[in-house]
């Protein structure tokens, strides 16, 4: 029987061992997007009560985007700071004006940000998404 107590607390002593922290989010998001990204496709959506209106897809053969440690965002001639917000759920790009993207997936070699704006006139209501899709070219 003490055999049985000692190996208990032996496996209990290691499970605690292996106890991971918690991922910070925002962190985490921050180092992934690190690094040179291809454009691959921009996806423009619109719709006026939930018909669609347009639906184009732009493919990218060589288009090269980066995103800095520093928390910059360049894309050609365009230097833009941006800010993750605390859950690692959207990309804020600070400019005039700001536009907030939600992070649709995040994966080892790409990833999906979406932007998504709704309009009323006239008793009608209009939605714009363009989402755009980058895949990584450096590690």
């Amino acid at each position: 029987m003490r055999a049985g107590l000692g190996t208990l607390i032996i496996i209990l002593v290691f499970l605690q061992a292996c106890k991971k922290p918690p991922v910070d989010s925002k962190v985490f998001v921050e180092r992934h997007l690190e690094g040179l990204w291809r454009l691959n496709a921009t996806v423009y959506i619109d719709k006026k009560n939930n018909d669609t209106l347009r639906n184009d897809t732009i493919s990218l053969a060589n288009d090269t985007t980066a995103f800095t440690k520093d928390l910059y965002f360049l894309h050609h001639n365009l230097v833009q700071a941006f800010q993750v917000d605390e859950m690692g759920a959207s990309i804020r790009f600070v400019a005039m004006p700001d536009s907030v993207w939600s992070i649709d997936y995040l994966r080892k070699a790409n990833f999906r940000l979406v932007h998504t704006r709704k309009d009323t006139l006239m008793g009608n209501t209009y939605q714009y998404e363009i989402s755009r899709v980058f895949t990584k070219l450096s590690y």
